[in-house]
């Protein structure tokens, strides 16, 4: 049986070119981690759409022509987006973010009193439509 001290001693010529190919390696995977991390993953973590839809009605259930509808988020490719609810109620906003979000809606009428709601942009709460209802002031 060989004795592992006694084969390294032995061996050590031979082993030497791998133990710097795998030390070399084990280095620049670590350098691509950091470069990794510092750029919040930015490489590899794109942009992606989404696009929230809904309407913005009275207490009477009655549209509200001219609502504005802004969206700000950290993670928002535009620091905000903005929609204005059309003769129907209805409002299509469209934007692109990344990562984990959290935003922030505002509805905003002169003759309403302003909503605000925090979301987290997910699949599921995109596909669903956004129905505010605003009371007079």
């Amino acid at each position: 049986m060989v004795r592992p001290i006694s084969f390294l001693k032995q061996n050590y010529m031979k082993l030497t070119p791998l133990i710097k190919r795998v030390g070399s390696l084990i280095i620049f995977v670590a350098t691509v981690l950091m470069a990794y991390i510092a750029c919040d993953g930015y490489l590899f973590n794109k942009y992606s759409e989404f696009s929230l839809n809904g309407d913005i009605t009275t207490i009477g259930n009655d549209p509200i022509e001219g609502a504005i509808i802004t969206v700000i988020g950290d993670r928002i490719r535009d620091d905000k987006v903005i929609a204005k609810s059309d003769s129907d109620g209805r409002f299509i906003l469209k934007g692109e973010y990344k990562g984990d979000c959290s935003i922030t809606i505002q509805i905003e009428h002169p003759k309403y009193k302003s909503e605000i709601r925090i979301l987290t942009l997910s699949d599921y709460r995109i596909n669903n439509p956004h129905n505010y209802i605003l009371s007079p002031r």
